[in-house]
């Protein structure tokens, strides 16, 4: 009898143990939103700074730096933040988390530039969205698409209208949707 609290008081030593060996809270995306920029520049280097002496990070804190990096892009391009509207009713709205709605399409363009209408709507989607930057240095925004394919919005000259692809930045093939922003 006197065996078993002795068993269970050793048990929760070393699971107390075990817990403070665990790893710290990993950075996630829910963690970083409403952040600003100087706070997430303060992360990024807190995490780097571990790594003065030269050793290689851990593949856990090279995936925590880059999803950092890529919020801070997205802040740094905080013009695509709101609500984007194709003519046939199509629209997106990037938020700053990181997370996209893609309304509800009636339709696509052919490979003629007309637009069919499908029997029945595609329904609207959440996912999520990043920046990265094309050759010449402009931004392209990535969605991931439900279909699994990524849709590419390269903003060149105008910060106020994007044409949509889709494959990626070597193949990119265009869609026909020509997204406007709305005056919030």
């Amino acid at each position: 009898m006197k065996r078993f609290p002795i068993a269970l008081i050793l048990l929760s030593a070393l699971l107390l143990t075990l817990s403070s060996c665990a790893p710290k809270s990993r950075v996630d995306s829910d963690a970083l939103r409403g952040l600003s920029a100087e706070s997430l520049q303060e992360m990024r280097e807190e995490i780097l700074s571990r790594h003065s002496d030269g050793s290689p990070l851990s593949d856990s804190e090279t995936a925590e730096v880059e999803l950092i990096r890529e919020q801070e892009r997205r802040l740094a391009n905080g013009w695509i933040f709101g609500q984007w509207v194709d003519k046939h009713g199509a629209r997106l709205i990037f938020r700053d988390d990181g997370t996209v709605s893609v309304g509800a399409r009636r339709g696509a363009y052919d490979e003629f530039g007309i637009f069919k209408f499908f029997p029945a709507e595609e329904p609207s989607y959440e996912t999520s969205w990043a920046v990265t930057y094309d050759v010449a240095g402009d931004p392209v925004v990535m969605v991931n698409a439900r279909s699994g394919e990524t849709l590419l919005y390269p903003f060149h000259k105008s910060r106020k209208e994007v044409y949509e692809m889709s494959g990626d930045l070597q193949t990119g093939a265009m869609t026909g949707f020509l997204f406007t922003k709305t005056q919030e």
